[in-house]
């Protein structure tokens, strides 16, 4: 009886090693494939976007500086923003043409660095709003003409 409860119990002791050592290496085992996984991606910058007034600008080092309202923290803020040959313009033909206080809005990625480099960049305009005088001619020739 001893010797059945014995082989009962090293047979219990065993397969609770053996199921204790293959957890452990599949564990490992697990984590070595997460990690060749990491390793072989290449992890591609966010794209985001700001709008904002120009404050200032770099044109020889590609650089204008925005004034922006940052809705997290209810604050103004300023910025950096870089450009290269692959940004690309709307309503200007370059960053020679855009002036401070133009209002932009600007398509850009943060390299790991923190170097903020725009994608796009779009320049408002405004529309012209017709003078009061000239509404107050049409409205005065229409009410004559009826």
């Amino acid at each position: 009886m001893k010797q059945g409860i014995r082989f009962c119990a090293i047979s219990v002791l065993c397969l609770s090693l053996l199921l204790l050592f293959n957890g452990l290496s599949f564990c490992q085992e697990a984590g070595e494939q997460t990690q060749n996984v990491t390793e072989n991606q290449t992890v591609e910058p966010e794209d985001s976007w700001l709008w904002g007034d120009v404050v200032s600008l770099d044109t020889a080092a590609g650089q204008l500086v925005l004034k922006y309202i940052d809705y997290e923290s209810d604050s103004e803020k300023k910025v950096s923003v870089y450009t290269s040959a692959e940004t690309t313009y709307e309503n200007v033909s370059g960053l020679a043409e855009i002036k401070p206080e133009d209002t932009v809005s600007v398509d850009y990625i943060t390299a790991a660095d923190g170097k903020i480099t725009a994608k796009h960049i779009s320049v408002e305009k405004l529309e012209s709003v017709p003078e009061e005088a000239d509404m107050s001619n049409e409205s005065n020739e229409s009410e004559v003409s009826e």
